[in-house]
């Protein structure tokens, strides 16, 4: 499973940064705010995964 969560991490942090971009990019305020909530919602998801990798026992 620890395989799993890390293979997970990846593809969140990689979904962060494309929009972390997106969110440098746009003049646009409405869709900035917008993508500010989502990237809190991913840190988040970050930190579970991190902290269930740190529980689970490595096979």
């Amino acid at each position: 499973m620890g395989k799993k969560i890390r293979n997970s991490i990846e593809i969140v942090v990689e979904q962060f940064q494309n929009l972390f971009e997106k969110c440098l990019q746009t003049k646009d305020e409405h869709e900035r705010v917008i993508l500010v909530r989502r990237l809190v919602n991913l840190v988040g998801v970050i930190q579970f995964l991190i902290s269930v990798q740190k529980v689970t026992p490595h096979i």
